[in-house]
């Protein structure tokens, strides 16, 4: 069931590509334009940071969890202080 759902998943995020607005991203674009044989580069796809388990998922969570150390560090300081 889970294996099914994450390619659901997948299937939406390749499909709309276009609507996560991913045009920003030029990699393909330079790759074609330096290359020349688009045979051989395949095809770009962008994870978003909301799928789980993805690139721009665990770099989101890891700046989220340096926040909250920086946070708790300055509340730690404070309390030593007073």
């Amino acid at each position: 069931m889970y294996a099914k759902f994450e390619s659901e998943r997948l299937l939406y995020i390749r499909l709309n590509q276009r609507m996560q607005r991913v045009e920003q991203f030029v990699h393909l674009r330079d790759a074609v334009m330096n290359e020349g044989d688009v045979a051989d580069i395949g095809q770009l796809i962008i994870l978003p940071s909301s799928f789980t388990g993805g690139p721009r998922y665990m770099h989101e969570r890891t700046q989220d969890a340096m926040t909250y150390v920086k946070n708790l560090l300055n509340v730690f300081r404070f309390r030593e202080q007073t």
